[in-house]
């Protein structure tokens, strides 16, 4: 009889997750190529103002799509171009390696304005989530 427990542990996760892996590459080449060597250009960039963190962007590009992970400015330092000029690096480097879209999650209360002020268009919305709010996936064409 198959016994199933709550299971706590990083160990755990991490088998689980190589076990997906394993599952996709033996069934879509472009998973199994995305992890060669040289296929995943990681995009991190910080901003500072004296030598302190400000801002900062982390991203990838493979499959011919940046994929923004994360975008963040100090309250403080919000609304004076620092979030666009972050967006604009990883996006120009991202084309100079070969990517043609981008992708991003952002929820209602986060950047959707802002985003959508630089291009990007909504792909899809789960409502909702977090409760009385919405999280939105969003794409734009790089070309």
């Amino acid at each position: 009889m198959v016994n199933i427990k709550n299971i706590d542990s990083k160990d755990f996760s991490n088998f689980i997750h190589m076990k997906l892996r394993e599952y996709n590459d033996s069934n879509s080449p472009h998973h199994k190529a995305y992890r060669k060597e040289g296929e995943i250009k990681v995009l991190n960039f910080i901003a500072e103002d004296n030598g302190k963190c400000i801002g900062g962007i982390i991203a990838e590009a493979y499959w011919g799509w940046l994929n923004i992970e994360y975008l963040w400015v100090d309250e403080n330092f919000r609304n004076n171009g620092i979030g666009n000029e972050l967006l604009k690096k990883v996006e120009n480097i991202a084309i100079q390696n070969g990517c043609r879209k981008s992708q991003l999650f952002t929820f209602e209360f986060q950047a959707k304005a802002f985003y959508q002020k630089y291009g990007y268009r909504i792909a899809g919305i789960l409502e909702d989530y977090p409760p009385e709010s919405s999280y939105y996936w969003m794409f734009k064409n790089l070309e």
